[in-house]
Formats: structure tokens, C-alpha cells, sequence
């Protein structure tokens, strides 16, 4: 119950703040593919600062120098992928991050050649 309510409160204030143009940040058309299962899935989202993120929600949560990709799915539903290394913005080549959940995922730009179901 706790985790939906922290997903659901993440997602609001978030989802609110961007829309408002509260936060700087960029749309993108990526391929998020999980890992666990090989799905991959064609998915708007923005590709956003840790720093920007905290801002956003009014918390230390994210990492500030982190990069982050937040993928919004259903009503209420959202991922939160903290990219790993030296990330900017998704590419043709598979960049890895962990969600909020400590789930892995790979981020590329989305092409029809590398987003298959």
C-alpha cells in the first residue's frame, strides 16, 4: 500500500509540474526495453536532470547530477530510470538505468529496427 502511494504521489507531482512548465526538461521517442523479460515497448517520455527532478518535487530524492527518463504509462503510473554512466539523451546505442523499483532497463531512441515486441 505504501509503495502505491509513493508511486501515485511521485507520479502527480511530477506529471503536474511538467505539464506546467515547471520543469525544464525534453520529450523524447524512446525504445525502453526490460530487461527481465526482453519487452520492449515504444514509449513518449522526458529526459530530465536528478536536479530538475527535485525541484520538481520538492524533495533531495534524485541524485541532482543524475540523468533520469521518465516514462509515463497509464493513469497514475510512472517510471522513474536513473541512467547509468555518462548519459545525456537516448541514442541508437543501448544505454541501461534502474527505475525506482531497482528494475533494468535499456533506453535507446526509438527506430522501428531496434523496438520490436
Amino acid at each position: 500500500m505504501q509503495k502505491n502511494f509513493r508511486t501515485v504521489f511521485a507520479f502527480s507531482v511530477i506529471a503536474t509540474l511538467c505539464c506546467s512548465g515547471a520543469l525544464a526538461n525534453e520529450k523524447v521517442d524512446i525504445c525502453a526495453r526490460y530487461s527481465a523479460t526482453g519487452q520492449s515497448y515504444h514509449v513518449q517520455a522526458i529526459n530530465t536532470t536528478g536536479f530538475e527532478l527535485n525541484q520538481a518535487t520538492a524533495s533531495f530524492s534524485y541524485n541532482s547530477l543524475g540523468r533520469y527518463i521518465v516514462i509515463f504509462w497509464e493513469q497514475n503510473q510512472a517510471s522513474v530510470i536513473e541512467m547509468d554512466g555518462m548519459f545525456f539523451a537516448p541514442t541508437a546505442f543501448p544505454s541501461t538505468g534502474n527505475d525506482q523499483e531497482g528494475r533494468t532497463w535499456e533506453i535507446t531512441v526509438f527506430s522501428y529496427f531496434n523496438c520490436s515486441p
